[in-house]
């Protein structure tokens, strides 16, 4: 069963980091092969009004989750 994490929080309070160790462990611990991580820092746009920077970043995000978990050979 393929499974999606999101971990949200304000800058800088360890979400990152928190997601390459979940990921690490999963791996890790025999229950997956294989585990994309998918960085919201990955997209940007160049936008100046704040709203329009997380849709954009939240449209990328979930298109990209939504592609990984239509894949069936990374289980």
């Amino acid at each position: 069963m393929s499974r999606l994490y999101v971990f949200s929080g304000p800058c800088g309070c360890g979400k990152s980091t928190l997601a390459d160790a979940w990921a690490r462990h999963l791996v890790d611990g025999g229950e997956h092969n294989q585990v994309y991580v998918i960085h919201g820092d990955s997209f940007h746009a160049g936008f100046q009004y704040w709203p329009d920077i997380l849709r954009f970043n939240w449209e990328c995000i979930l298109s990209v989750a939504g592609k990984a978990l239509e894949r069936e050979d990374w289980m």
